[in-house]
């Protein structure tokens, strides 16, 4: 047998064994609990999304699959989003990395991560910012919102999870459109936000259709920022419809750190997108107002590259909140 025969049939046999050890590791996967991060406190709309969603990658994972949600909010999500960003890319770490929240962390420059240190499965939910305030409100349309804010420049408020938030972001988008001015009361997170409004504390609240949309018998939802009314909140007019030409939309992608095996993370957008796609969830979802719109981890990548762009143009020319002096 020649020498060049001989080492073919070498190369033969490791690649055979390569494969043969490689397979049942992919196969195995996951061996162990799946910590799944969310960058907001529980109940907010991050927080009950991910609840309705997690057990369903669980079963489409299978293998027994568990994956435990962990909440740590703090600093507009930049905290939960970090913890993503830079854990060990093994695939025993994935989250929530909500748009455009996620987004303009890398923008204001108070993050240890950039946007492309993600690995996405994929898009759970987009929703349109909403303006609502207590069915006993004063306020019965929007335009009677904009009337007291025009008369009361900077001393209407308006309660948000966040300065960094997407719904700061469209009140912001609001008030650069009319030249309006709220006063705008972060409560760090989405729950508290929407509680501050139940009671009575705020008089207005910027949050997301999902969120707020199960409270209408509580609340009135004066506008959605969103081009045509969704389904979830057929009865809400747009800002448009209203004369105010607006949009904003938060997303809600779950990711993995940049760098998990080619397999596993296969393996997780496959279960993924049979997870957003099963019954059994959409039965959760209509029924928790959860405004379900799957796009895949490849799309997500250019969704958040062409958000940040945009973002940034508008950070620059009118910043959604302060910027700190260097």
């Amino acid at each position: 047998m020649s020498k060049i025969m001989k080492c073919i049939i070498a190369f033969g046999v490791l690649v055979s064994v390569g494969f043969v050890d490689s397979a049942p590791a992919t196969a195995a996967y996951p061996e162990r609990a799946i910590n799944y991060i969310v960058a907001y406190r529980v109940g907010g709309g991050s927080d009950r999304t991910s609840r309705a969603f997690v057990p369903f990658l669980e079963k489409h994972l299978g293998a027994g699959a568990k994956i435990a949600i962990i909440n740590k909010p703090g600093a507009g999500g930049n905290i939960g989003f970090n913890a993503i960003a830079n854990a060990k890319p093994d695939g025993y770490t994935i989250g929530m990395t909500n748009f455009p929240q996620a987004i303009v962390g890398p923008i204001m420059g108070k993050v240890k991560y950039t946007i492309k240190d993600f690995d996405f499965l994929g898009n759970v939910n987009r929703g349109p910012t909403t303006f609502a305030v207590l069915k006993t409100s004063k306020y019965k349309t929007l335009a009677d919102l904009m009337a007291d804010v025009k008369k009361n420049p900077g001393k209407i408020s308006i309660g948000m999870a966040a300065l960094s938030s997407v719904h700061s972001i469209g009140t912001s988008k609001f008030m650069v459109k009319t030249g309006l001015k709220f006063n705008k009361v972060p409560f760090g997170g989405g729950g508290p936000a929407r509680n501050a409004l139940l009671g009575g504390h705020v008089p207005a609240l910027a949050i997301s259709m999902s969120a707020i949309a199960k409270f209408r018998d509580k609340v009135r939802i004066l506008a959605q920022a969103a081009p045509e009314r969704v389904a979830i909140g057929s009865w809400v007019p747009t800002f448009k419809e209203q004369g105010v030409d607006i949009t904003n939309f938060v997303y809600r992608p779950v990711a993995a750190p940049k760098g998990v095996p080619a397999p596993i993370l296969a393996k997780l957008r496959a279960a993924f997108k049979k997870a957003i796609a099963d019954p059994g969830f959409l039965k959760v979802a209509k029924k928790q107002k959860i405004a379900v719109e799957y796009t895949s981890g490849e799309e997500m990548a250019n969704v958040a590259l062409a958000s940040h762009m945009a973002h940034e143009q508008l950070w620059k020319t009118n910043p959604w909140m302060k910027k700190k002096k260097k």
